[in-house]
Parts: structure tokens; sequence; C-alpha cells
């Protein structure tokens, strides 16, 4: 279910900013866990590497319509400033498609506001807003 859900993001993450895409053939996943602190043992680090083992799965056989996912991994060590850090450089330097992972609604709040003023491009931003209702 996990890659499917994973798949579906890259699809409408992909459909929509189509243009910048089709050139690069990649999508570039900013990949925020809590690989470190409290919250790496309560389930962070495991939801890291479910989603780690799921993009090499999914690069493995092809893609997301023929585009590979370049996940850039980062470690929010579960401190709610280092999130919003994070996400702020996958924004501006990295220039990622997509940012998913994300432990704790703590810091899913602050992050998807930060994409909103950032103007990021649509998806991204309903799916962080999205992902911290559902989580708690």
């Amino acid at each position: 279910m996990f890659k499917k859900f994973l798949s579906a993001l890259l699809v409408s993450s992909l459909w929509l900013s189509g243009a910048a895409m089709a050139q690069t053939k990649q999508i570039k996943v900013g990949v925020i866990f809590d690989m470190s602190g409290p919250l790496a043992a309560g389930g962070s680090n495991a939801s890291y590497l479910g989603t780690k083992y799921a993009i090499d799965l999914i690069n493995e056989r092809g893609g997301v319509e023929g585009h590979r996912i370049v996940p850039i991994y980062v470690d929010a060590q579960s401190k709610t400033e280092v999130a919003i850090n994070e996400t702020e450089r996958l924004l501006n330097q990295e220039k990622v498609d997509v940012i998913m992972g994300v432990f704790s609604s703590a810091q899913c709040v602050p992050m998807a506001q930060r994409v909103d003023q950032a103007n990021s491009c649509g998806p991204m931003s309903a799916f962080l807003q999205l992902f911290s209702k559902t989580k708690t």
C-alpha cells in the first residue's frame, strides 16, 4: 500500500510539473525523517528505511512513467527548527519537486506553511497539508 501511495504522489507531481521534468527525466524528492533524536526510535527510522526501499524498488523497475526518482535524504534530528530549515534548503537550493517523509505533525504543519510561503508547486503544499491532518 505504501508503494502505491508513493507512486501516486510522484505521478501527480510529475503530471503537474511535466515540462521541467520531461527535459530531465528525473523527479527530485526531498525525504525528511528523524534519523536521530528521540523520534528516530519511535518509528521514524523504520519509515525512512521503508521509503528508501520503495524508491530503490521503483527505480529498479524503471521509475515513474520512465522518470528516475532522485531522493535527497535529510535528518530532521527530531527538532522542528531543523525540519523547517531543511525544508527551505530543499526548496531553495536543491530545487526538489516533492517533499515527503516527516514523522511528526509538530514538524509537518510549519513545514507546510514554509512551502506555501515559497509559492512552491501545488502538489507539495497540498500533500504536506493533507499529511499533517492525517498524522497526530
